[in-house]
């Protein structure tokens, strides 16, 4: 299924394009947190590449639905690293996400 992108999701790749340097030393990739506005599609977690010199630049790579609606996405750690899981909140859904 493809998301379609939210106004959250569109906002933060934005800030990460216009300021890369903002990234995490070594980053690629900008993980963002989301739901779609009129809860209709599951809430998801995009992967967006933010390398400057990556021919998939500024694209969102990959969105991951997690099956819920509503769930007023919020809280995601602050740095990930590699080769460990993500975890990310639903602020209204008293549920916390974990991603691989």
């Amino acid at each position: 299924m493809r998301m379609r992108p939210s106004l959250l999701m569109v906002l933060l790749a934005a800030l990460a394009i216009r300021y890369p340097l903002a990234q995490a030393a070594g980053s690629r990739y900008l993980l963002t947190w989301a739901g779609d506005a009129d809860r209709r599609d599951s809430d998801f977690l995009a992967v967006v590449d933010v390398q400057p010199n990556s021919a998939t630049y500024r694209q969102v790579l990959r969105t991951v639905p997690v099956g819920e609606t509503g769930t007023n996405p919020h809280h995601t750690e602050h740095a990930f690293a590699p080769g460990r899981s993500a975890f990310a909140s639903g602020f209204g859904g008293n549920r916390t996400f974990r991603f691989d």
